[in-house]
């Protein structure tokens, strides 16, 4: 790692960066103070040989290499950016993100490099394309997924041959195993088959919790496949039997959470239940995603936030500079008016409709119980005398009313019949 503060060093930088380089250069510039946002020697211990990183004082050498570089790919003010190999080959500054230190972190900026890795091709030169096994050593979503082949050599976990619904980044763990078909440098995994035959009836397993509404909760083996319905009675321990009346199924269940479910089969139907389920029995292992891939689900570990994209903001199409900067750009917060002003989500009707049935049946159901447990009984004749007090209450209110009523007339009539004061 060096630094570059004199006009010769910014010169030899400007040529290191449009060159053809094997591997990606990661640029940080101090701030107005000197001093680093990004830590240089954490991100150097992390991209160890993959990435060269270099350091520049901001003021004089930042305004030279501005005017040494193509248009908007210099950094200042305690930015800083990764430029891939290639970058002289193809000088757009959208291949090489701009990161600020109030904005982005410094996890982001190391995807960035490791994601701009060269990996030399480990196929052979007769062959175009194998199937291979690998161990995942990186996991970071749709780019930069690194895996190691069984004679030392990595290559870029790629997504080619998988159906949109599936996501690399549910799919590989750090440290399990990925095989796919390895052309060059990508290997390209493909989905699992779906085989349910494995969770035979009073198995245990784990399953995903992927809607909860007040009455049930949905759970899925396998993000293609259905959504298995849960009713009160499978989620709320005591259910049928009246317990837990003051509970629902959120209160028991998340969406996103990991959890041990007993299989329950009735004939070809392939069900769950959360009730009477052993917390020490083995697991029938959930399905993989991938072929030669690990499980889908793991016990303890739950569904991380979806997290947006980079290049999905509103403003993504344009660079922003910080104030002052001599680009010329603007910093836009399009993206956080608009997240600002968003509405609230719907109330979801479906699970309002569910849950007023539910509330009539278990209406019905207690008073019919009422009814039964009072038949016969002194309670029944009880029952009957307060109904007729009732009525009989409610006929002296209505009585009396009545009687108000006329009294007030006869008042009214009275003193509109008697003469004038000063008449007498």
């Amino acid at each position: 790692m060096r630094h570059i503060a004199t006009s010769h060093d910014v010169a030899k930088l400007a040529e290191e960066i449009v060159e053809h380089r094997h591997r990606p250069l990661i640029l940080i510039s101090t701030t107005g103070d000197g001093s680093f946002a990004f830590d240089p020697d954490l991100i150097a211990r992390e991209v160890g040989t993959d990435a060269d990183v270099i350091t520049i004082a901001t003021g004089e050498p930042t305004y030279l290499l501005e005017h040494a570089l193509p248009p908007k790919s210099h950094v200042f003010g305690g930015a800083a950016r990764s430029y891939p190999a290639d970058f002289g080959a193809d000088p757009d500054w959208r291949r090489s993100i701009l990161r600020f230190p109030d904005r982005h972190t410094v996890d982001e900026l190391i995807e960035d490099a490791l994601s701009q890795v060269v990996v030399r091709s480990v196929v052979a030169p007769i062959a175009r394309r194998t199937w291979a096994a690998a161990t995942v050593e990186r996991v970071s979503g749709a780019s930069g997924n690194i895996a190691k082949l069984a004679n030392g050599d990595r290559v870029i976990v790629v997504a080619d041959n998988l159906p949109p619904h599936l996501l690399l980044a549910d799919a590989l763990v750090e440290g399990g195993p990925v095989e796919g078909w390895l052309t060059e440098r990508d290997l390209a995994p493909e989905a699992a088959d779906l085989d349910f035959s494995r969770f035979e009836d009073g198995a245990f397993t784990l399953a995903r919790a992927v809607k909860v509404t007040p009455q049930r909760a949905y759970l899925t083996l396998h993000p293609a496949g259905p959504e298995i319905p849960l009713r009160r009675r499978d989620v709320i321990p005591g259910a049928d039997e009246g317990q837990n009346i003051e509970l629902q199924a959120p209160d028991v269940v998340h969406v996103g959470q990991t959890l041990r479910a007993r299989v329950v089969r009735t004939g070809a139907t392939l069900g769950l239940s959360l009730i009477d389920v052993d917390a020490g029995a083995a697991l029938v292992p959930s399905l993989s995603l991938l072929r030669g891939g690990a499980p889908w689900l793991r016990e303890g570990v739950d569904a991380e936030p979806t997290r947006t994209p980079q290049n999905a903001s509103p403003d993504a199409t344009a660079e922003p500079s910080p104030s002052g900067g001599s680009g010329g750009e603007s910093m836009s917060t399009t993206g956080m008016g608009e997240h600002a002003s968003s509405p609230p989500p719907l109330v979801d009707s479906t699970a309002f409709t569910e849950l007023q049935d539910e509330m009539r049946e278990l209406r019905g159901a207690f008073a019919r119980l009422g009814r039964e447990l009072r038949a016969g009984t002194d309670l029944e004749t009880l029952d009957n005398l307060r109904d007729e007090s009732a009525g009989l209450s409610s006929e002296l209110h209505r009585e009396r009313s009545l009687r108000r009523e006329r009294d007030t007339i006869m008042i009214v009539s009275t003193r509109s019949a008697a003469p004038p004061l000063n008449a007498r």
